[in-house]
């Protein structure tokens, strides 16, 4: 019996709550609070303020082999006065960034510097008529600047490969631009034998790869473009069985080397787009005549020579043979 009472107890004040809330009374309540908050927002913003504002500054005609002692500031401070309302254009996204021109200001006496009275004309012909300046902040700078050494070096892929089951590179990984202009302090550049990405791991490729890596940053250091486009072709493979002479090498001309078998079978991988037109002659099976000298066994070692980068992975069967040297 507590427990049906509870239970009609629940059910009565939740009926005078959905009475209350979903009354005309309270919908009415509501309706003119949320008019009076936007009257009252509007005429706040529609009152003088003055408030704080972060100018982005974006720098052209720097030559590429120009460095500077300090950094040049990125941003301004600004300390308007303006209707409130007129703030929101700031702070959108719309607003863009200060542009600063250094355009012949390379002068053979190394240094730049940014007058008060030129930031300042700057800043007001970028702001909205009604705005009123008060304030800059840094009000003016200055830096020195010297001319960097130039050198053109080949770009590095740094990178881990793991290629998936049953599939090989189809080709040389392909970076463009594959050699780029650097900028820096001679003693810096000269010992570079390249210019290294970043690291990049691609794990279980199993397919041809085409990515934007960025330049691996040295704080000295500018370079003609900070990124480069790398391709790494990609494609599955299969295996070939051909039978092949075996070759003898560095053999004097008055020595006959024969050997038991005459032929072995070679397994090598290839990519499928290359099964047909890449040739066995390109392979060599030999032995070589220095190798027999130094071990005088009667079974060498054979090996493969290989002038062809699109074949790899090479089984011989058998690995070694006997031989017999004869003299002519």
């Amino acid at each position: 019996m507590a427990d049906n009472s509870g239970i009609k107890i629940l059910k009565y004040y939740s009926k005078k709550l959905k009475i209350f809330f979903f009354s005309k009374d309270l919908l009415s309540f509501l309706l003119f609070l949320v008019l009076s908050a936007s009257f009252w927002f509007v005429n706040t913003l529609d009152k003088d303020k003055e408030t704080q504002i972060i100018l982005p500054i974006k720098y052209t005609g720097i030559p590429q082999n120009i460095g500077f002692s300090k950094h040049l500031p990125a941003t301004l401070t600004l300390n308007l006065k303006d209707k409130g309302l007129k703030f929101i254009t700031y702070y959108s996204h719309n607003f863009l960034p200060l542009e600063i021109d250094l355009s012949g200001k390379f002068l053979s006496r190394g240094s730049i510097e940014i007058t008060q009275e030129y930031l300042k004309s700057k800043v007001i012909a970028h702001l909205l008529p009604s705005s009123v300046l008060q304030g800059v902040s840094p009000s003016s700078f200055s830096t020195y600047y010297e001319q960097l050494s130039e050198r053109e070096l080949t770009v590095g892929f740094v990178s881990q490969i793991v290629l998936a089951p049953q599939y090989m590179l189809s080709n040389n990984i392909h970076i463009s631009p594959n050699k780029i202009k650097v900028y820096g302090p001679k003693n810096v550049i000269d010992t570079m034998q390249f210019v290294p990405t970043e690291f990049t791991k691609l794990d279980h490729l199993s397919d041809s790869a085409t990515l934007q890596c960025k330049l691996k940053y040295y704080k000295h250091l500018r370079y003609q473009t900070d990124k480069v486009q790398i391709e790494v072709p990609v494609e599955q493979y299969t295996e070939r069985t051909v039978r092949m002479p075996i070759s003898i090498i560095n053999c004097p001309s008055n020595i006959f080397i024969r050997t038991f078998p005459a032929y072995v079978n070679v397994t090598y991988s290839v990519g499928l787009s290359r099964f047909n037109s890449v040739s066995p002659k390109s392979l060599n099976v030999v032995i070589d005549y220095n190798d027999i000298q130094q071990t005088n066994y009667a079974k060498q070692k054979l090996k493969v020579v290989n002038n062809n980068k699109f074949i790899s992975n090479f089984r011989m069967l058998p690995q070694e043979v006997e031989f017999l040297l004869e003299k002519k």
